[in-house]
């Protein structure tokens, strides 16, 4: 039988990922059954007096099964070499001395905690007669590196879900029940309300600016959507003197309520229970949320066989939080094999909210998805806009080669170009 140890630092997606594939592929690469797996963490680091166990806590959720065990073990100074090969000799003494089989995979933890261990436990395993194998992860090459033969091994074949994204790094989803279905639930025909708003910025670029302005006077106030429909009907009559001029972009995008304010103007009785509710749903879908679905719509059409979309794997309005931290949200995500692509979505054309949104969408795919994944930021900015912003915010962070803004020319096959993108970093 065999034994596999990992380190674990303060990312748990490499360590999941090699024990994931070395349980699938256990005969071939290590010769016997996997039926153990041991999780060396530390209980606290010198600087912040900070513990990764509960990462080794939700690797051992996630993994221990029926087949296979998994254990854990504290290391007490994860920077004093003397401590990390007595804490590891104590802890594997009586097992090694029973298996016939060791795997070390050193990708997590600090460089003294590899170096101290991997000596240890090849020592160990010859006192023993064991036999000693180890590897590393390279997560961003998605390559399992070995030591003895310089064998390597691709784990592109491994897929991940969301949810196994989110347990691993301690984040919940706060979606309301059934938040990723199909866009524009509980909006009316919203699939042809988003053709609209897609056509008029297309061709009727001054009308579409004009929509958006006109709505934001009549459903915004103060900072915020209004609340109830006498500061609707406020705002309404305010600009009741040029209705008649703007109510013929107005009145295609289905707002019930201003057809009843519209109406009251000339004689017919207003509703007592006017309401505001489905509007503002409609509104926030004018005001931005069509690019999101037109954007999810357009992955959908332009993925490949291989890439299936499904409701772990693909999704839009990802809300999450963790512990006492401030939830955050993903616009819409992807899940390649073991890699997250996050993608921000923004009809808004200013550079400096185009960049922020470039740097939070960089920021939040990484706390989710650890070094290796990837992330894209779909706009609506003319092609020198767009360059501008990509090489602004690939020399001010470290995943240059894998992120991508796109912009107004991309947009007739975005699905297919951000397909390409993925395809490009492989």
């Amino acid at each position: 039988m065999a034994i596999l140890v990992l380190l674990q630092g303060f990312n748990p997606l490499p360590n999941y990922v090699v024990a994931k594939y070395l349980a699938k592929h256990d005969q071939d690469l290590l010769g016997e059954k996997l039926d153990e797996i041991i999780v060396f963490y530390s209980k606290q680091t010198r600087h912040n007096n900070s513990s990764t166990q509960q990462y080794a806590v939700n690797l051992q959720k996630l993994l221990d099964t029926p087949k296979v065990k998994v254990s854990l073990m504290p290391l007490t100074n994860i920077n004093n070499g003397h401590t990390i090969r007595s804490e590891v000799e104590r802890a594997l003494q009586d097992l090694i001395a029973k298996q016939s089989i060791v795997h070390l995979n050193y990708t997590g933890g600090t460089k003294a905690t590899g170096i101290h261990s991997y000596m240890t436990i090849r020592t160990m395993c010859e006192s023993y007669h064991a036999r000693f194998t180890a590897s590393y992860l390279d997560d961003r090459q998605h390559m399992l590196y070995w030591d003895n033969n310089l064998q390597i091994q691709s784990v592109n074949d491994l897929s991940l879900t969301i949810t196994e994204f989110l347990s691993l790094h301690c984040y919940e989803d706060r979606r309301p029940s059934g938040a990723n279905d199909e866009f524009g639930e509980n909006i009316p025909n919203s699939a042809a309300l988003m053709q609209h708003l897609l056509s008029l910025w297309r061709y009727d670029r001054a009308n579409y600016c004009k929509l958006q302005n006109v709505i934001s006077g009549l459903y915004r106030r103060n900072d915020g959507y209004v609340k109830a429909a006498n500061d609707l009907q406020a705002n309404f009559s305010a600009m009741q003197h040029n209705i008649d001029d703007i109510w013929p972009i107005l009145e295609p995008v289905g707002l019930s309520t201003l057809r009843q304010l519209k109406a009251s103007v000339q004689g017919h009785e207003l509703s007592k229970k006017l309401s505001i509710k489905d509007d503002l749903k409609i509104v926030q879908f004018i005001r931005g949320f069509w690019f999101e679905c037109y954007v999810k719509q357009e992955l959908q059409n332009a993925a490949p066989d291989d890439m299936p979309l499904t409701a772990q794997t693909f999704g839009r309005s990802l809300t999450v939080s963790r512990g006492s931290e401030k939830q955050f949200e993903l616009d819409l995500y992807l899940i390649r094999g073991y890699q997250l692509i996050g993608i921000s979505v923004t009809t808004d054309d200013t550079e400096t909210l185009c960049k922020t949104k470039g740097f939070e969408v960089i920021h939040r795919t990484r706390q989710i998805g650890g070094d290796g994944r990837m992330a894209f930021l779909v706009t609506l900015l003319p092609d020198k806009k767009r360059d501008h912003i990509q090489e602004e915010l690939k020399s001010d962070t470290d995943i240059s080669e894998r992120f991508r803004v796109f912009g107004e020319s991309d947009l007739n096959d975005i699905g297919s170009k951000i397909v390409r993108a993925l395809n490009s970093y492989e």
